[in-house]
This record gives structure tokens, C-alpha cells and sequence, in this order.
């Protein structure tokens, strides 16, 4: 039986026209391999996703709330909860103001009055602060009782009832910015004040510590008059007194929106 010898590869010869045609083709192979070396890499996905994000409409910002009787009393609460805390918040520190001062006044002009000075003007302007959020929280409210007006879905009498609860409201806010700006102004005066005094009092103690340094003398001026404590004390009263008696018509609130919706239904 005859063996098949494997077929050798045949080479075949070119002209030199097709070695030179091979020779551009290499050529503009490495140059295209280069300007794409060269280029900074696309990201046609993420161009695509940037696109759609910024084509997209803003659907959320057209939704309006939609209330119901029942929505509408809790928010009339929350939001009036909200504006209570605040002036809690204010209650407190206007305590603990007259506290320190109090402190500050029955231990004398020490050498650390100074920084407690600073520290009892940075708790008078958070009292300035808590003020400020308070009203800022009762605008909400008004934008709020507006959106609920525009509700179909509530019936004329419940609207009339939110409003009412709303109007009390805004007379108890009026009252607590009122005593609040009030205790708050008696308090600054009061730092004023002892700052004044204890600016005169340096200048006093310059002046005189000469003339009796040869006889042992010393010299001293009060602390701020006590008519200025008595003034503020006044204030904070009436305020917290004010504030304890919106607490109780907050809850005597919650009953009638309760009494209101067991006799018309939601």
C-alpha cells in the first residue's frame, strides 16, 4: 500500500506591486492603532444617561398634596407642634439666661467674668435664633392652611374649622413673639449693662489705684443694678406663663378636631 506524502505549503511569488500595496496597508493599520492609543476613551452609556437626566421632566415638583379630612387635622397639629417646640426651646434658655446672670451677679466682678460675659451673649443669641425659627415655622403653616383651601375633597365646613384653629394659632404666635422679643431685649440690656459697668469700673480702678496705692486705699463699683434682673425676670415670667397656657389650648385643640370629625364624619 503506497504512503501519501503531506502536502508541503507552496509558495507562491508576488510582484512587487502587491508587496508595496501590503506595505500601505501596514501602514495605515499602525496609524489608525495610534490615534486610537492617542484619544481619550468614550463613555457613550454614561453621555446617553446624562442626557435622559437632564431631558427629564421635573414630575415631582407638579404634585400637589392631596388632603382628606383626616390628613389635614394631623397636619394642622404637627405643624402647630412644631412651632410649640419652639418656643419651648426658647423658654429654656431664657431660664437658663436669668440662671447664669443671676450666678454672674451674686459672685462678683471675677477674673473669669469676661468669658462668662461672651458665653451668656452666645446664649442670648440663640434665644434670638429660636425666635426667628419659630416664625419661620408658623409661615409654613400659613402655606400649608392655603394648600388645604384649594382641596376640593374638603367640604366647606371642615375648611372653615381648620381655618379657625389656624386663626387661634396665629394669635398665640403673635403673643409668644411678642414676650419672647421682649425678654430677650431686657436680657440684652442687662449685658450691656454689666458690659458698661465693668468697662467703667477698669477705668476707675486705673485712676484711683495710684492715688491710693500710698495709703492702702481701694476702690470698688457695683455690679449692674438689681432693677435691670428685676425687669428681665419680669419678662421671662410672662413669657413661660404665656407659652404653659398655649400648651393647654394645644390640647384642648386636639379635642375639638376630634369632637368636629365624630360629628360630621371624615
Amino acid at each position: 500500500m503506497a504512503t501519501r506524502c503531506p502536502q508541503q505549503p507552496v509558495f507562491v511569488s508576488r510582484g512587487p506591486a502587491h508587496i508595496g500595496f501590503l506595505l500601505v496597508l501596514a501602514v495605515a493599520a499602525a496609524s489608525l492603532a495610534e490615534a486610537a492609543a492617542a484619544a481619550p476613551p468614550r463613555r457613550p452609556q454614561l453621555a446617553l444617561r446624562a442626557a435622559v437626566v437632564v431631558d427629564r421632566p421635573k414630575v415631582a415638583s407638579l404634585v400637589k398634596k392631596r388632603w382628606n379630612w383626616q390628613s389635614a387635622a394631623d397636619e394642622t397639629k404637627t405643624e402647630w407642634a412644631i412651632v410649640l417646640r419652639r418656643y419651648t426651646e426658647v423658654d429654656m434658655e431664657l431660664a437658663s439666661l436669668v440662671f447664669s446672670i443671676s450666678n454672674l451677679m451674686a459672685s462678683g466682678d471675677g477674673d473669669d467674668a469676661t468669658g462668662r460675659l461672651a458665653a451668656l451673649r452666645r446664649k442670648a443669641g440663640k434665644i434670638s435664633v429660636h425666635l426667628r425659627d419659630a416664625l419661620q415655622a408658623s409661615k409654613v403653616s400659613d402655606d400649608t392652611l392655603q394648600d388645604m383651601d384649594k382641596e376640593k375633597r374638603l367640604t366647606t365646613e371642615q375648611r372653615q374649622s381648620l381655618e379657625r384653629e389656624h386663626t387661634l394659632q396665629k394669635q398665640q404666635t403673635l403673643e409668644l413673639a411678642t414676650l419672647g422679643q421682649a425678654a430677650w431685649h431686657a436680657a440684652d440690656a442687662l449685658l450691656t449693662s454689666f458690659s458698661q459697668q465693668r468697662a467703667g469700673q477698669t477705668s476707675t480702678q486705673l485712676a484711683v489705684g495710684t492715688t491710693n496705692s500710698s495709703s492702702g486705699g481701694s476702690s470698688s463699683t457695683g455690679l449692674p443694678t438689681e432693677a435691670g434682673l428685676t425687669v428681665l425676670q419680669a419678662a421671662v415670667k410672662a413669657y413661660q406663663e404665656r407659652r404653659e397656657g398655649c400648651e393647654q389650648r394645644a390640647r384642648s385643640a386636639v379635642l375639638r378636631l376630634a369632637a368636629f370629625a365624630s360629628h360630621v364624619g371624615h
